[in-house]
């Protein structure tokens, strides 16, 4: 929790060195990010489109830094377990870190916060991914975004003394997100272990198929209930 607090007041300074302004609107929205472990764990990406926005001096906005908040109803906020990282690409990641998961589970209020440095393209950026799992029973839930948090568009050297930005990106907010946690499919750390280097299927959500290796251990771990 520390170091979120960090975070937040961070990127709050980065927003009070604005030096030129971002024409338009970003859009802070969510999406299906499909499922991880054969199924086992529902992932809704976080996004931020900063897609045909540009600086005062015409250089196309990147995002450098988000605080994005947002509320979790019923069965989203029972069965929140983390959140993952974004990317940018597949070598650049979108790193997130957001609210203790036990305090998101007893108010359903989350706070992600999420960087990344140099210079970001002009694009729909996937900032951070929350992951749902745990239920003996499919179970519905929602996700919203509140109005209230924070986006850094990049720095840009443009030659002058002190560059060009950060500066504070207006953004307007997506709709409401309806998901489905899918039935826990009982894994556990221990088993998946067990068949480590073994042929296992339940434990096998990885290519290269047919051997459990540090890849699918890794999903299991990020998959796994609170």
């Amino acid at each position: 929790m520390k170091r979120l607090f960090f975070l937040i007041i961070c990127i709050c300074g980065v927003l009070a060195w604005s030096q030129s302004g971002i024409s338009g609107s970003a859009t802070v929205h969510l999406g299906d990010g499909g499922t991880l472990c054969n199924g086992a764990a529902r992932v809704i990406d976080v996004r931020v489109d900063v897609t045909g926005l540009e600086g005062a001096s015409g250089e196309p906005a990147g995002l450098n830094g988000s605080m994005i908040q947002l509320n979790l109803g019923s069965g989203a906020q029972v069965w929140y377990a983390r959140t993952l990282s974004g990317q940018i690409d597949s070598s650049w990641p979108f790193q997130a870190i957001a609210t203790d998961t036990s305090q998101v589970i007893a108010t359903g209020s989350i706070k992600v916060v999420g960087w990344a440095a140099g210079d970001t393209p002009n694009q729909d950026y996937l900032v951070a991914k929350l992951v749902f799992s745990g239920p003996t029973s499919a179970t519905d839930g929602t996700i919203a975004i509140e109005p209230t948090g924070s986006l850094a568009s990049k720095w840009w050297d443009d030659g002058s003394t002190n560059g060009d930005g950060p500066a504070e990106l207006i953004f307007q907010v997506g709709s409401d997100l309806s998901i489905t946690v899918p039935i826990w499919s009982g894994l556990t750390l221990q088993e998946g272990c067990f068949f480590w280097l073994n042929p296992e299927l339940n434990y096998d959500f990885s290519v290269p198929v047919n051997t459990v290796d540090i890849k699918d251990l890794v999903e299991l771990v990020n998959c796994l209930p609170y």
